[in-house]
């Protein structure tokens, strides 16, 4: 990623506040739309490699 613009530096506030609450285990919301489709990318490569769920 580059320097100039952080990647959460315009999250969509309106997918966000629009998402619903669940806590099927744990309060957690999933965003549609969060991050702009051009931004998926850098974030994933950014994030740790998770190599199997809990459970």
């Amino acid at each position: 990623m580059g320097d100039s613009e952080p990647v959460f530096a315009a999250p969509d506030e309106v997918a966000i506040s629009a998402a619903k609450l669940r806590d099927d285990r744990y309060d957690f919301t999933f965003a549609e739309h969060a991050l702009p489709d051009y931004r998926k990318s850098a974030v994933r490569a950014d994030a740790p490699q998770i190599p199997h769920h809990g459970g």
